[in-house]
């Protein structure tokens, strides 16, 4: 074999190597030791399983962060709100659009009426 043909055999290699790499990556899930075996959260007397018990200490842990959540008013009540300006356009209520949306312009049945309203 010539030198060349090593050289592309080996990059080829390479770029097989890599993007079986990136696969793995990017599309197989890590287990990440979060099942491991022989370890389960126990429910207390309220007789839930171990993931719903984690996930209601989980819930009981955000609402004891929101308890020290002090909402203040007075923003709204600063010179810097009462001058923000609405920019808001109002929509009027417009007729729908052609009876098939997909059919070449012209041959529409509702733009071949006539002036006496007959089709």
């Amino acid at each position: 074999m010539s030198t060349r043909a090593i050289y592309k055999l080996l990059i080829i290699l390479g770029a097989l190597v890599g993007a079986f790499f990136l696969y793995r990556y990017f599309f197989v899930p890590s287990d990440g030791g979060a099942e491991t075996p022989g370890l389960e959260a126990v429910g207390g007397l309220s007789g839930l399983s171990g993931a719903e018990a984690a996930a209601d200490d989980e819930f009981i842990r955000l609402l004891e962060r929101l308890q020290g959540v002090e909402l203040n008013s007075d923003l709204f009540a600063s010179p810097a709100w009462n001058s923000l300006v609405n920019f808001r356009v109002e929509l009027v209520p417009e007729d729908k659009g052609r009876r098939n949306p997909f059919a070449p312009t012209g041959f529409d049945p509702v733009a071949s009426t006539t002036a006496n309203g007959a089709r």
